[in-house]
């Protein structure tokens, strides 16, 4: 079971493995959409800033709109709504993202880390996407900026 409960909007989101994703009685589904229509919302950890700078920079020329939400379980329940189609971090911790990623797998998005595998508890990258195509778009354009950024992840 995933609880986010956002109190200045007063929204509870909830989810429970195999049972879907929930919003005020209103079953949660992704929204897929090409990356070049995408929101992609890009989160800064403590460490790893620079990383974050390239991603925004090099993700700002590729899809729809970058925004800069400031906490991963918050993007995760706008990923699992449809409002947003991929959320990328690097520096992430357990509790800052176990929630919304059951919310955001069980509303039907993809989550990996930065290698491709599926994401577990214990991986600071997180790659998600609406939808296993989109995901897999974002990968391949971070493995490119990390390539031409020569950044080391």
């Amino acid at each position: 079971i995933g609880v986010v409960y956002q109190p200045f909007s007063d929204e509870l989101f909830w989810a429970q493995t195999k049972k879907g994703a929930w919003f005020a009685n209103t079953r949660l589904k992704t929204e897929d959409h090409p990356l070049n229509e995408a929101i992609i919302s890009i989160d800064f950890g403590r460490e790893g800033k620079e990383e974050i700078f390239q991603w925004l920079h090099y993700f700002n020329t590729c899809c729809r709109y970058t925004r800069v939400n400031g906490s991963a379980a918050v993007a995760l329940t706008e990923l699992a709504r449809g409002w947003i189609q991929g959320y990328l971090q690097n520096v992430l911790y357990p509790w800052d993202a176990a929630a919304g990623v059951l919310i955001a797998q069980e509303a039907g998005a993809t989550l990996t880390n930065q290698h491709g595998k599926p994401w577990t508890i214990a991986d600071p990258y997180l790659i998600a996407g609406s939808s296993k195509r989109l995901q897999q778009k974002s990968l391949r354009e971070i493995k490119s900026c990390i390539k031409d950024c020569h950044i080391t992840a």
